[in-house]
């Protein structure tokens, strides 16, 4: 028993049933020695009773051994329905036999038996067909536990199949019961499977865009960000994409589509999506469509210029805390917050992802993000970042592919700085050049460091080699004469 209990792994319930029936056998066997002294024929029962109760442990020992050890580790998987079924039609057949070896008539049974049968089955036929339906589920194996199913409003996860109904929990934490005879006659939708592929659902999140805007654009534009982190539960084959999906009265309809690995979140990765989509248009300066009969509330002009001015004020002088702006001269720095460009990302986005090549400064004026480093084929994060701060330094002043990954760690606030407003500074005062290339040198040194430190290659050079380079590099790159 010991033994079995160790193979027989998650059926100890059918094992339980072996053990009280082998304790009944035992002691039926004992009642019947004492009966023999007693009254015969009572001994004789008893003795029938004992060896059908011994046979039915045996029957049930033999069962558990072929649908509980071997066919598992065949790698071959039955219905449970199928194992209580064996059980069943081999414990009635021994039954029969053993009492017709032992001297029973049992020809007017089964004449009762057949009588009885026809009217039971007349009265249960509904509790017939569901024990029939629930035997073809699992024999063909068309709904399994684990499978996610949609049954007339209902969606849920499978978790058990029994001989009556089958049970669906929902997402709602409630447990749908539906009769096996209603699965087996109703269409069934097992959500996320197809022959052959990976479970995984295809969900659509709609928005709308007004006409202002050309769909290449938004496209584009979302597309761009359905990437990053935090989008684990979906999968990257068949990549996530946008579609146009209908026009309305004053706006396009559009639908972003990707593939969903783990069905228990669909509404918490739909909200992510939506979340990313909004992100992204605000960057790319493209707002969602308001209904064409909504009324704004519009503020007076004095009021909007004051609110305007307090929000450069504050641009203003986090960019002067900035050490790569800080030695710039007021005017200048005031001239950088007017060409500022908003770009938010929102947690788990890459803002600057290494080794793309990249013409832009990002300002970080709140929130965190986190410095990465791709050596190897494996990422290692170098530095979490607070605002205010800046990062993209080396592919605005001198054209390079960005050299780290910058990752969204919650919601950030970003500025965009593009090559032109800063080559308008550099050409007016090239000595700026000169500043901005010790900043960007110790940069580099920190980060050649940490990529020796992690096994990498230090390009080698002090800090005021390197910064004769990139004077030059920056110069080059802005064509700046001398």
């Amino acid at each position: 028993w010991l033994i079995m209990r160790l193979l027989a792994g998650r059926d100890h319930k059918r094992l339980s049933l072996v053990t009280y029936v082998t304790v009944l056998h035992i002691l039926s066997g004992f009642a019947a020695a004492i009966g023999t002294v007693q009254q015969a024929s009572f001994a004789r029962d008893l003795h029938l009773t004992a060896v059908i109760l011994a046979v039915v442990a045996l029957i049930g020992m033999a069962v558990l051994v072929v649908f509980s050890v071997i066919l598992p580790r065949l790698h071959l998987r039955t219905p449970r329905i199928l194992h209580d079924v064996v059980f069943a039609l081999a414990t009635g057949v021994a039954i029969f036999f053993i009492a017709s070896r032992m001297g029973y008539n049992l020809s007017g049974l089964i004449a009762t038996s057949a009588v009885l049968t026809a009217v039971i089955g007349f009265s249960l036929q509904g509790t017939l067909g569901n024990i029939i339906g629930g035997l073809a589920l699992q024999l063909d194996r068309s709904i399994r536990v684990g499978d996610w199913i949609q049954y007339g409003d209902s969606i849920g996860r499978v978790t058990d199949i029994r001989w009556r109904h089958v049970d669906v929990e929902t997402r709602d934490w409630e447990t749908v019961v539906i009769p096996n005879s209603e699965l087996a006659q109703h269409t069934v939708k097992v959500l996320g499977r197809r022959g052959g592929q990976p479970e995984q659902w295809r969900r659509t999140v709609e928005f709308r865009v007004d006409y202002r805007f050309p769909p290449t654009e938004v496209i584009k534009a979302v597309e761009a960000g359905l990437c990053g982190e935090g989008l684990e539960r979906i999968a990257r084959a068949p990549a996530p994409h946008v579609l146009l999906l209908d026009f309305g009265e004053s706006y396009g309809v559009y639908g972003a589509r990707f593939w969903l690995k783990d069905l228990l979140y669909d509404e918490k990765t739909d909200s992510l999506i939506r979340t990313r989509i909004f992100f992204a248009l605000s960057r790319a300066g493209i707002p969602l469509s308001r209904p064409a009969h909504s009324v704004f509330m519009t503020e007076t002009q004095k009021r909007l210029e004051q609110k305007n001015e307090r929000h450069r004020a504050w641009r203003l002088e986090a960019l002067g805390t900035i050490e790569l702006f800080k030695d710039l001269e007021a005017t200048e720095r005031e001239y950088l917050v007017d060409n500022l460009v908003y770009s938010p990302f929102t947690a788990g986005e890459i803002l600057l992802q290494q080794g793309v090549q990249g013409t832009s400064l990002y300002v970080l004026m709140a929130g965190r993000a986190q410095l990465r480093v791709k050596l190897g084929g494996e990422e290692h994060v170098m530095q979490d970042l607070e605002s205010p701060n800046f990062f993209g330094e080396m592919s605005l002043l001198t054209g390079d592919p960005h050299t780290a990954s910058i990752v969204a760690m919650d919601d950030c606030e970003c500025y965009v700085l593009h090559k032109k407003p800063f080559q308008h500074i550099i050409e007016h005062r090239p000595e700026v050049a000169d500043q901005l290339a010790a900043v960007l040198a110790h940069r580099r040194m920190e980060l050649d460091a940490f990529r020796a430190k992690m096994g990498g290659e230090d390009s080698g050079g002090d800090v005021d080699t390197r910064t004769w380079e990139l004077v030059k590099k920056i110069r080059d790159f802005f064509q700046l004469e001398g």
